[in-house]
């Protein structure tokens, strides 16, 4: 009978079993592409090599569902270029030596649930077709998921040490030119060493890197990437290196994706207010009533709290610092803005509509925003004039004086020259004048302030 041709697909391989009569491909039991292979046979082939400590698992191919939890692999486990049709349990598996996975495919759900890697773990290439549960993994050396494919939800919630040196040069820490078509979570986990992520796919990434621990002398690094939709808070952010990558953007400033989530989550419990003082009126009408309770079991408990708010204020905080250290003032001031809007919207007193808060947000952006303010200062500048000229304003010779004259005149004021020229005639006028010697200087302070923050260093 002839030997196993593995090798013709896989050159690396070497297999001297023998083939299966019914494989066109004259492949053996393990490396059969036959989904409708002897099952029996097959697990009590994967049984004997698991019990002599034989983990060559190169190109097999698992017609089935298979654990493998709890098992303790003593030697090097090779599993690269394996094929698991259907969904591979590693929970709890102990890998005392290398774990290659290099290559891999999975095309149902991975589940590596608290599983130790005590040496280098690799998953170069692999393809996770329906995600991978990788939460509470202990990556002891560090793992490569360079080039890595994650179709579906994928989970790396309090993975340990998601990391790797740089030592060997495939075992580079990198998740380079990795797809992630599913939300991935990588919440909670503790990185011990340099860790990069580097033109992420698709476009736009759904990811959750909150309350990431970082160890002495530890890295995270983000290149050419979009983390428009990534989560952050609770995370550190003045240790990440931010390359290259974008933010969600508004039309006038970049933020962060979790005051996204708190402004729909504002939305839905103003819904739900009105709701329950105007809607609730009119609940006989069927379908308005079924909408709206549909609508209001996420809407009730959706109001954020200061707790919310307060992760959310800390997380600008340290991305202003990050990319005002990195010499970026405008993306610096964006999240100083963010800051201040978390700040402000934390509390109602200083949400209020005149509220101290309220008024240097509308006057400068809290000085972020010099076209803003320079906007507030002409419309400063011409609305006093237009109504000192409209409470009446006299020259020497007791004529009116017309709207650019009037502008004159407090411009003249504004600038602190007196002038003598000319005198509003009503005690209006009088206030209005004197009041834009406050107002004007006052927003021109502003303005400056907000194009030096805007241009040049803040400190």
């Amino acid at each position: 009978m002839p030997t196993c041709k593995i090798s013709q697909k896989l050159p690396v391989i070497k297999c001297m079993r023998q083939a299966l009569g019914s494989d066109e491909e004259c492949l053996c039991l393990l490396h059969s592409r036959q989904v409708n292979k002897d099952k029996i046979a097959f697990d009590t082939e994967i049984e004997k090599m698991l019990r002599r400590q034989a983990y060559d698992f190169r190109g097999v191919f698992f017609p089935s569902s298979i654990s493998f939890s709890d098992i303790k692999f003593f030697k090097e486990a090779n599993f690269s270029f394996a094929i698991f049709s259907d969904e591979v349990e590693f929970i709890k598996a102990k890998f005392l030596d290398v774990a290659d996975f290099n290559m891999a495919k999975f095309s149902k759900k991975a589940h590596f649930f608290r599983a130790t890697f005590f040496e280098k773990a690799f998953f170069y290439g692999a393809i996770f077709g329906d995600g991978a549960d990788f939460s509470g993994v202990n990556f002891a050396q560090g793992a490569n998921f360079g080039e890595a494919g994650f179709y579906g939800s994928t989970n790396f919630w309090q993975a340990t040490e998601v990391s790797i040196k740089l030592e060997p040069i495939l075992v580079d820490k990198k998740f380079t030119n990795c797809t992630f078509s599913d939300e991935t979570y990588f919440s909670g986990c503790k990185i011990a060493g340099r860790i990069s992520f580097d033109s992420i796919k698709p476009t736009i990434w759904v990811v959750d890197f909150r309350d990431i621990r970082f160890e002495p002398g530890a890295e995270l690094q983000f290149l050419n990437s979009n983390l428009s939709l990534a989560l952050f808070s609770g995370t550190d952010l003045r240790q990440v290196e931010f390359h290259n990558v974008n933010w969600y953007r508004r039309w006038y400033r970049n933020i962060v994706y979790e005051e996204v989530k708190i402004r729909i989550n504002e939305t839905a419990y103003i819904f739900y207010t009105i709701h329950k003082h105007i809607i609730s009126m009119i609940k006989n009408v069927r379908i308005i009533s079924e909408i709206s309770g549909y609508l209001l079991r996420f809407a009730k408990d959706s109001k954020p709290s200061s707790y919310d708010y307060s992760r959310v204020e800390e997380l600008y905080k340290n991305l202003k610092l990050n990319y005002e250290q990195a010499g970026d003032h405008k993306k610096s001031g964006d999240f100083h803005y963010g800051e201040m809007e978390m700040y402000r919207r934390s509390t109602p007193w200083r949400r209020g509509f005149l509220s101290w808060y309220n008024i240097y947000r509308w006057l400068s952006g809290y000085g972020e925003q010099p076209l803003l303010a320079f906007f507030w200062l002409l419309g400063f500048l011409f609305c006093l004039t237009a109504l000192v000229q409209d409470s009446g304003i006299i020259n020497q010779l007791g004529q009116s004086l017309g709207f650019w004259d009037t502008f004159i005149f407090i411009l003249q004021k504004v600038t602190l020259q007196r002038p003598d020229w000319a005198t509003p005639i009503t005690f209006q006028g009088k206030m209005l004048s004197t009041l834009s010697v406050l107002l004007v200087p006052g927003q021109a302070a502003l303005f400056l302030l907000a194009l030096r923050n805007r241009l040049g260093k803040r400190h």
